[in-house]
């Protein structure tokens, strides 16, 4: 007897946009790992101790970064510390294996995870075609990663913090109050969110006629602000933290070979991403360029500030930057 079924129906091809996730999601998700887990610097790897991390993140410059510090607790106190020693930078370098080693981890991967999706939300918005969306993608997410040598508990949460402050701003009403709110968070978390603030207004520069997001700009710097008094008041009120003068770490950098080859790393991941953005075409048109001046030129305040306070071999201070340049990259003029 003839048979008289035909072929079995053949697999629908993944479209373009599930082929990008797919790919974007491997690359965050290798990129993550190997950040989290790969060697961190000796000073990072002491503060797994609970004891040294209330030591260094309740004083000083720490004490008003709060949302980070306080989840890593909350975190921490929901799971314990359930990943072997043998995993984390401070085990295999022979030191004691730290109490909020896997709280630290799990909020840090995490945060650069959803940092990950929010960045291929925010590059496929602009339109590249491939492969110039995924060399966007990956010169960004890899640079960010590649900083995260430095660990601490808000330094990942500050980059999905900004680009879900900016996703915001730009999306439908009511949705785009979101936006203050989470300027607001992200201020509470470290300082650098009002990057926010500085790319809302560039972007609004280029395109004047937009009151929607003038509204939006305007209520995030308040939001912001607000945040920033806040959170210093009430460091101020749990005992006073050093002041600007007695922060300064101009004479450390320049006087240590260590802070030039900082420098010289802040410089190279500075002109890596550019090229990836002009090869790409990535906001290199007239109006994009004039935006990404404008951003920088209001940015001005934190990175003098962190050029003065900051140690320059952290190359992790330019990232929170390039995080913005990229949102405003993205919506602030059509691709080249």
């Amino acid at each position: 007897m003839t048979s008289t079924a035909g072929p079995p129906p053949r697999r629908a091809a993944a479209t373009p946009a599930a082929t990008a996730a797919w790919r974007d999601g491997a690359v965050a998700v290798v990129a993550g790992v190997a950040s989290t887990f790969a060697a961190s610097t000796w000073f990072s790897r002491a503060l797994y101790d609970r004891a040294a991390f209330d030591g260094q993140y309740d004083h000083g410059v720490y004490r008003p970064r709060v949302v980070g510090r306080e989840l890593v607790r909350a975190v921490h106190h929901v799971i314990g510390n359930p990943l072997p020693g043998w995993v984390s930078p401070s085990g295999r370098a022979g030191l004691p294996h730290g109490d909020l080693y896997s709280a630290m981890t799990l909020v840090n991967l995490v945060a650069f995870l959803a940092f990950a999706t929010l960045a291929h939300v925010v590059v496929g918005r602009a339109g590249l075609p491939e492969p110039h969306r995924t060399l966007v993608f990956a010169t960004l997410v890899l640079a960010v990663a590649a900083t995260g040598y430095v660990v601490t508990p808000y330094d990942q949460l500050s980059y999905v913090l900004l680009l879900a402050a900016l996703v915001a701003a730009t999306a439908r009403p009511p949705w785009d109050l979101a936006a203050p709110v989470l300027v607001a968070v992200g201020v509470a978390n470290r300082e650098s969110a009002l990057l926010a603030v500085a790319a809302l207004w560039a972007v609004w520069w280029v395109r004047r006629d937009d009151r929607r997001l003038a509204t939006i700009a305007a209520t995030s710097s308040l939001a912001g602000v607000a945040a920033y008094a806040s959170v210093r008041v009430g460091a101020a009120q749990g005992g006073a933290g050093p002041s600007l003068w007695s922060g300064l770490t101009l004479a450390g950098n320049v006087g240590r070979l260590t802070g030039w080859v900082g420098a010289l790393l802040l410089v190279a991941l500075l002109v890596w991403w550019r090229g990836t953005a002009e090869v790409a075409g990535l906001g290199t048109s007239g109006e994009a360029r004039t935006a990404v001046r404008a951003y920088w030129l209001l940015a001005l305040p934190y990175l003098l500030v962190a050029g003065l306070t900051g140690y320059w071999f952290e190359v992790r201070l330019l990232a929170p930057v390039l995080v913005g340049e990229l949102w405003v990259r993205a919506r602030s003029g059509p691709v080249a």
